[in-house]
């Protein structure tokens, strides 16, 4: 199994309005669940629609991080999640992918007890890339570490 290995810098915002519907070209479940977290890394799960990945996430330095992520047989994560071997409850959501421009945005809507929560993520090639702005976006809350997805298995969107 061969991992690959880059750096992810991404932002986050909340939504402004469901505008953003309209321009989805994709969308797919996603069921992941963390193994460990830690000051140094965090190691999950992920159940991509028919495929899954294992990833190891190192620690945020400004909006970029180190990740290696390979894929996995989705059976392996389904016997993990039957067996209940996670620390925490699975993150439920379904990502809807919508292109603006030479970016794509990943639309996640939460499930289960983050019900009700929107993020829009964007993948940028630098901290301090320009990227389109579309009227849908919101707040950003890249540095809100309650919008993280750690985070929101262990005090979910309900809860606050």
């Amino acid at each position: 199994m061969a991992g690959s290995t880059n750096i992810e810098i991404e932002r986050k915002f909340l939504l402004a309005s469901d505008a953003w519907r309209r321009e989805v070209t994709a969308s797919r479940p996603i069921t992941q669940v963390y193994l460990a977290s830690t000051a140094v890394s965090q190691v999950r799960l992920r159940r991509y629609g028919a495929a899954a990945f294992i990833t190891v996430k190192g620690r945020r330095k400004g909006l970029a991080r180190p990740e290696i992520e390979a894929e996995i047989p989705p059976e392996f994560v389904d016997a993990v999640l039957a067996a209940g071997l996670s620390p925490v409850p699975p993150l439920v959501k379904v990502r809807h992918l919508v292109p603006v421009g030479a970016f794509c945005f990943e639309i996640d809507e939460y499930g289960g007890d983050n019900e009700g929560l929107v993020t829009a993520e964007v993948e940028l090639p630098t901290e301090d890339a320009d990227f389109p702005r579309p009227g849908w976006l919101g707040a950003d809350v890249s540095g809100d570490v309650r919008y993280g997805n750690v985070y929101l298995t262990q005090r979910p969107y309900k809860s606050w």
